[in-house]
């Protein structure tokens, strides 16, 4: 499992559940490190390229105090395809 679901398709749900039942534990991971100052403000949507980890874009749950960011490309995911 690396998606966020652990089924393909959650719309084939078994009767009586829907999609969170559905949700990979392991799909949420939190990271604490460091940035260059200028990232503190970044705006909902602005994206970054994190080295050896992946494409990330700054959540809309983002403060300047309190920066979430939201992976959308992990590098691992895309060496895997060659």
């Amino acid at each position: 499992m690396t998606g966020c679901l652990a089924k393909k398709n959650p719309d084939d749900a078994e009767e009586g559940k829907d999609y969170k039942d559905y949700l990979n534990p392991g799909s949420l991971k939190v990271c604490k490190g460091y940035l260059e100052p200028s990232v503190k403000n970044s705006l909902p949507g602005d994206k970054f390229q994190f080295e050896r980890l992946g494409y990330f874009t700054v959540d809309k749950d983002s403060t300047t105090d309190h920066l979430v960011f939201q992976s959308y490309r992990n590098i691992e995911r895309l060496m895997d395809k060659d």
